[in-house]
């Protein structure tokens, strides 16, 4: 795929799946065997543990939303930079809702092949987010 083949692709995950919580995006954007090394060690490294850690935020921040900020592409690769934000008004995580918004910033870096997102990797600033949600 080109490169802006590969940025409408991670668009697709970002914009009509994860930001809007439809998580039947990620079963047509995603390769059944993705490569997740760096998912969060509480689920499995799938895309049902995707969809579970999606499920957790959405159940805790049901108005949670992620934005691009920034989004480039190197052949098979595409990196972005994410501003996530919502209002924490169930669970999470183990904390009771607080009502406290927050705003984050994730960093993705997916690789892709053919018509699917076959790795992704990514880093939240977790610490931050918690932060802001407790305080």
């Amino acid at each position: 795929m080109s490169e802006a083949e590969n940025i409408a692709l991670y668009r697709r995950l970002i914009e009509d799946g994860v930001s809007t919580g439809n998580l039947d995006v990620l079963d047509d954007v995603l390769a059944h065997d993705i490569a997740l090394p760096t998912i969060a060690p509480v689920v499995e490294p799938t895309v049902a543990g995707l969809k579970q850690m999606s499920e957790a935020l959405r159940a805790g921040i049901p108005d949670a939303r992620a934005e691009i900020d920034e989004l480039i592409a190197n052949g098979d690769w595409v990196a972005a930079r994410i501003r996530w934000t919502g209002t924490n008004t169930g669970e999470f995580m183990g904390l009771a809702p607080t009502g406290r918004s927050f705003s984050i910033t994730e960093l993705e870096i997916v690789r892709c092949e053919g018509d699917r997102v076959v790795e992704l990797r990514q880093v939240f600033d977790v610490a931050n987010l918690m932060g802001q949600l407790s305080s």
